[in-house]
């Protein structure tokens, strides 16, 4: 796939009954280049019987330009009042807790180093750190920035939320193409459906119907401050 201005490709996936979906589901997962530094992804599924889908992705970022400094120093901003509560197993409880007066509030922006810090029984249950779904206060919109760099990275997603992981039980011994890998080395984004919907009523619905089409998309962004 290329015009004058992009280059992207096309991955395509039948589950064809197996991973135990109650359907046949057909995927399709588009990636997108352009020359405006943007990287975009296109999620469009369906199915012919009613199945849940959440589909994401879990790539580590780390504008330092160098792995081995962590993700600390980064600054994270977007617009959530609330966070899905984890319990010691990671599984989402179901319950939103408020982010006013926490280490959870990005809304005027934190740094990620906040969450790794501070005595928190959510940032302990999660290994030091975050691996928690933040639920948008209207349109996805994450803007990230490493202030030495002056490097910064936007995000904007269709999705109505995003699971925040800050790599807090990264294999020590995974190898990497700058050496091994190392806690904190790096930061997700996971823009997507919330995992606590098939048990928890009020979050918004992750199934899909077979009259139905699952289209969802996120855009990456990045220039110099």
């Amino acid at each position: 796939m290329q015009t004058d201005d992009t280059v992207g490709v096309k991955l395509t996936h039948n589950t064809a009954g197996s991973n135990e979906f109650p359907g046949n589901v057909s995927v399709a997962v588009t990636y997108t280049l352009t020359n405006r530094n943007e990287l975009t992804i296109h999620y469009h599924a369906t199915t012919d019987k009613t199945t849940p889908v959440a589909l994401t992705n879990h790539s580590y970022f780390n504008l330092n330009g160098n792995a081995k400094h962590s993700v600390k120093n980064h600054v994270v901003a977007f617009n959530s009042d609330s966070f899905i509560e984890l319990d010691h197993e990671l599984i989402p409880t179901g319950k939103q807790l408020d982010v006013k007066q926490t280490t959870f509030n990005f809304r005027n922006g934190r740094y990620l180093a906040d969450g790794m810090l501070t005595p928190s029984e959510q940032h302990e249950i999660a290994s030091g750190g975050y691996d928690h779904y933040f639920l948008f206060d209207g349109i996805g919109n994450i803007q990230v920035t490493e202030k030495k760099s002056g490097r910064v990275m936007n995000i904007t997603t269709s999705q109505p939320g995003m699971v925040l992981y800050t790599a807090n039980t990264l294999e020590k011994d995974m190898k990497l193409a700058n050496g091994f890998a190392d806690k904190y080395m790096g930061v997700c984004f996971e823009t997507q459906g919330t995992p606590a919907s098939l048990h928890h009523k009020q979050f918004p619905s992750i199934l899909l119907e077979p009259n139905e089409t699952y289209q969802e998309q996120t855009v990456y962004s990045f220039h110099i401050k």
